[in-house]
């Protein structure tokens, strides 16, 4: 698949072969469950044909403007236990910036073709308008991997690109385990707050 490049020829061309619908997305695949990325995988040939897309602010947030100056001071969202500190503000960050099943989104994608042993052999990075198919949870992707029949038939229509992406996934951390990367396995902590919303307990 092929993601929409502001209907310029290419994109025209791709339209024509079936590619994109007949407002000039891509039918995109998977969000994540915070709406902030979107990933799709291909096989071609032995290699895997990845694409990646953010959402791009910058189309909204100009260079000099006060939405950008607030957000230069803030530098990055914060994301506590129970909470979050936005970076911009929430009519962007949930809402024409997030990327929301089944509605046109502004985004910057790379894409990155990646062969059998995990190394990226070519990749381009350009401005792409796409239109999620799924917004998916980690945990329901996890799922649909180990078997489970329901999700799996609910989300049938993409569960042979999710299978390459598992694939591909293996493929990247033989070769992260390979180059030396550790896994710091620790258990997972879980904090639990009261009424008032402080921290009653961490375990």
């Amino acid at each position: 698949f092929l993601m929409s490049r502001f209907g310029d020829e290419e994109s025209r061309k791709a339209w024509k072969k079936g590619k994109l619908d007949s407002n000039g997305y891509a039918p995109s695949i998977l969000t994540t469950e915070n709406g902030c990325c979107y990933c799709f995988v291909e096989k071609n040939g032995e290699n895997y044909v990845l694409y990646v897309s953010i959402a791009d602010v910058s189309h909204y947030v100009r260079p000099g403007s006060e939405l950008h100056k607030e957000a230069m001071s803030r530098g990055t969202s914060v994301y506590l236990a129970g909470a979050v500190i936005p970076m911009l503000p929430p009519r962007l960050s949930n809402g024409i910036c997030s990327l929301n099943e089944g509605v046109p989104r502004l985004t910057l994608t790379a894409e990155m073709t990646v062969d059998k042993n995990g190394y990226v052999i070519s990749h381009d990075i350009y401005k792409s308008v796409i239109k999620s198919l799924h917004r998916m949870t980690y945990t329901e992707v996890t799922s649909i991997i180990e078997g489970n029949k329901k999700l799996r038939e609910k989300y049938k229509d993409v569960g042979g690109m999710i299978s390459e992406m598992k694939n591909l996934a293996d493929i990247l951390h033989k070769k992260r385990e390979k180059n030396g990367s550790i896994n710091f396995n620790f258990p997972e902590t879980k904090v639990v707050f009261d009424a008032s919303s402080l921290s009653a307990s961490v375990s």
